[in-house]
């Protein structure tokens, strides 16, 4: 079986890899790949939290992924269950007002193939193949990432690309941990208004647990990042998919069993920026705060350009909009070809 090789190429003399914690509503493994591969970066865990699925289904998904690919080194902490305040009937009785959210996440309506499930966290099906011996730390991923962060203070890069309900829960028990962060990375922050057909465009990262955004965005960190409006501008080609076929690889065919055309890249576009900063062709600077105030605009980000004054709780967040987009692509199928 083929493995993604722990990256042996040397950084530059000097220079520390980039330490990253890939916090995620993990459904399947690929975005993580453009750092598994990068010689600059390592990987010290993996965090779950319950968002597109609910948080134990991503952490077994997430720890047979790992043997698949042959990177059972990296540990996976599972994470927080629930979001801090919101629940499914708190967001459907907000959506008369507010509009509908066409994507709810492991909250979407049950169906008959049993992949959603919103009234019971334990009832999905298990990945095939289940995780043979790997298991998750014997800790919450909100102590784990206190525990790597406190380890290597000023170090750590924490991407954050599901709901941030994790990390508020770090925060909360570990008010330093954001100043002994190195930066955050979010794939979050929608700016857009209401579409024409009243259809709410809230985040789903922001909408699912806008109090846990909140928390995570008023903290004082070193470096924010949001790549949110971004990564869903980068979608999925025939010609892509095509470039991956040809690689001919375990990891080409896994990837391709999970691509579509028209699907957005998302949290692949936030980890190739991570592992390699120069993609980054336009970015601003603008002050962002998630509103948690029941009413219209419960859950969406809220953002002051320079010259205006942000209310105190708001932080100043780089947000990426625009990316060198074939370099991108030409990295991401040379992440599901290692060794070549």
């Amino acid at each position: 079986m083929q493995a993604v090789p722990s990256p042996s190429v040397a950084v530059a003399k000097g220079t520390a890899p980039e330490l990253v914690i890939f916090d995620n509503d993990f459904c399947e493994i690929t975005p993580v790949l453009p750092l598994l591969s990068a010689p600059n970066v390592r990987v010290i865990g993996l965090t779950t939290v319950t968002g597109d699925c609910w948080s134990e289904e991503a952490t077994l998904a997430t720890l047979s992924d790992l043997e698949v690919i042959g990177r059972t080194e990296i540990p996976v902490a599972s994470g927080a269950m629930y979001p801090l305040v919101n629940t499914p009937d708190r967001m459907a009785a907000a959506e008369p007002m507010r509009g509908a959210l066409a994507w709810k996440g492991a909250w979407n309506a049950a169906d008959e193939s049993g992949r959603y499930h919103p009234d019971d966290p334990h009832a999905y099906g298990l990945p095939a193949p289940l995780p043979r011996q790997t298991k998750a730390v014997a800790q919450s991923a909100a102590a784990f990432l206190v525990r790597m962060v406190r380890e290597h203070p000023h170090q750590v890069t924490i991407y954050a690309a599901g709901p941030m309900t994790n990390i508020a829960l770090a925060i909360r028990l570990d008010p330093e941990i954001p100043k002994l962060a190195k930066a955050l990375v979010f794939d979050g922050g929608h700016i857009r208004a209401f579409d024409a057909e009243g259809e709410s465009d809230a985040d789903f990262n922001f909408a699912f647990d806008p109090e846990a955004a909140h928390v995570v965005l008023s903290a004082p960190w070193s470096g924010i990042t949001s790549v949110g409006d971004l990564a869903d501008a980068i979608v999925v080609t025939p010609d892509l998919l095509a470039r991956i076929d040809a690689q001919k690889t375990v990891l080409s065919a896994y990837a391709l069993r999970r691509l579509t055309p028209g699907m957005p890249l998302w949290d692949a576009v936030g980890a190739a920026i991570i592992a390699d900063p120069s993609l980054v062709a336009a970015a601003r600077d603008l002050a962002m705060d998630v509103d948690i105030a029941e009413g219209l605009f419960y859950g969406r980000a809220r953002v002051w350009s320079a010259g205006r004054t942000p209310p105190r709780t708001a932080r100043w967040v780089r947000v990426i909009e625009g990316i060198d987009r074939e370099r991108l692509e030409r990295q991401y199928v040379a992440s599901l070809a290692p060794g070549r």
